[in-house]
């Protein structure tokens, strides 16, 4: 009876006698070929071998790459195109017929006039124009969009504010001292209530997604110059905020997107570990997030960052400025922000409820290893050193 050492052995002797048997007819049928090209031959398959399957599992994945090719292959046949083209012109003309419907009985200035208008004037086409919506957005009754009740006095000192700094530049700090002066209070400000240590730092945005954008480049270059890693993977709950999804399209990272516990609305934790690869450059977590108010396990995620050398942000950019004060409000929240040694970076909007006008966020890092990935600098162009903090070249105050 055949015992299972022997089946093995006889097993790896057939394998290497099928090896030796290829090997010898490759070589006697390329024995006349030049060693060179043999090299050169090699050299062109494997490197369009790796680029085709790195096209094929970059991005989205295998699969979806695939089911993504052979729908593009289907839709570009002719009676195919032509029914879709037909459909998407009908809901063009749909959706332009719904979003000009207030628009019925305007007259739109097509062109600039010949001659300016008075300030009366000015004023007064703005009325007509406010008038045109039938939203009470003052009394409460919208959601996602206004998020702070309307309070006069307050409208009134960022009148004000506005007024004194309508010309100011903060790109320029060295004119506008004081501008410089008080983005540093208020970054302070926001970092000590996110416990954030001496070492913390951030910068202000013009609103959360510059602020995501940001975190992305800047976990996405460390990445790069820290670690080597090429292409970048972020892993993320499918409940995260899609300004992620778009920077990942404008920052070239992968993102992974890890389904969330039917019941809770968390993160599942299991998955997010199994989704980290040697590519990933950071994970993400709500605090809390936006379709359901659920604030994914920020403890475990972060203990998840320390273990495998990942940085991980905490999108607090919906509230931002409310739980951080829950502890006080007699709602305790499991910590959250940088009291975990984990947590690298925040993003919190305040021009939700900190009461800020549209047009202002915040990102704050652990400490300045972070912060400084987050900056743009050209060191050879004509026009001198030119050093940004953020996407729009200044910062939002």
């Amino acid at each position: 009876m055949t015992t299972l050492k022997e089946s093995l052995l006889y097993a790896f002797w057939r394998v290497c006698g099928l090896v030796c048997f290829h090997r010898d007819m490759i070589n006697a049928r390329y024995q006349q070929t030049e060693p060179a090209v043999l090299i050169a031959t090699t050299a062109l398959v494997t490197y369009v071998g790796q680029r085709a399957l790195r096209r094929l599992i970059y991005g989205e994945g295998f699969v979806p790459n695939v089911r993504r090719g052979l729908l593009a292959s289907l839709r570009n046949l002719p009676i195919v195109r032509n029914y879709v083209h037909e459909q998407l012109d009908k809901i063009a003309v749909d959706v332009e017929r719904s979003l000009n419907k207030c628009y019925a009985h305007c007259t739109f200035v097509l062109e600039l006039p010949d001659k300016g208008w008075t300030p009366e004037t000015i004023l007064e086409r703005m009325a007509e124009n406010d008038s045109l919506s039938h939203v009470e957005w003052k009394k409460g009754v919208v959601s996602g969009a206004i998020y702070t009740e309307h309070d006069p006095k307050l409208e009134g000192l960022m009148v004000s504010v506005y007024e004194r700094h309508l010309r100011s530049n903060p790109l320029h700090s060295d004119v506008f001292v004081g501008v410089r002066k008080m983005e540093s209070e208020v970054i302070r400000w926001c970092c000590n209530l996110f416990h954030g240590g001496p070492e913390s730092c951030g910068s202000m945005t013009s609103g959360g997604t510059e602020s995501l954008i940001l975190a992305c480049k800047a976990h996405r270059d460390r990445g790069y110059f820290e670690k080597g890693i090429v292409y970048p993977e972020m892993v993320i709950p499918a409940t995260a905020h899609a300004g992620f999804d778009k920077a990942g399209e404008y920052l070239r990272i992968k993102v992974i997107h890890v389904p969330v516990d039917p019941k809770t609305m968390k993160v599942d934790i299991h998955k997010m570990k199994a989704a980290i690869t040697r590519n990933t450059v950071m994970l993400v977590g709500s605090s809390p997030q936006f379709p359901h108010g659920s604030i994914d396990p920020i403890l475990e995620i972060a203990e998840l960052g320390l273990r495998y050398g990942i940085p991980v942000h905490v999108d607090a950019c919906l509230g931002g400025f409310l739980v951080p004060f829950m502890d006080d409000a007699g709602f305790p929240l499991p910590p959250f922000d940088f009291r975990l040694e984990g947590v690298t970076s925040i993003s919190a909007d305040t021009h939700k409820y900190g009461y800020t006008p549209k047009g202002s966020s915040m990102v704050m890092y652990r400490n300045h290893k972070y912060h400084h990935y987050q900056f743009s600098v050209a060191t050879d162009w004509p026009g001198g050193v030119y050093a940004t903090p953020t996407v729009s070249g200044l910062p939002s105050t």
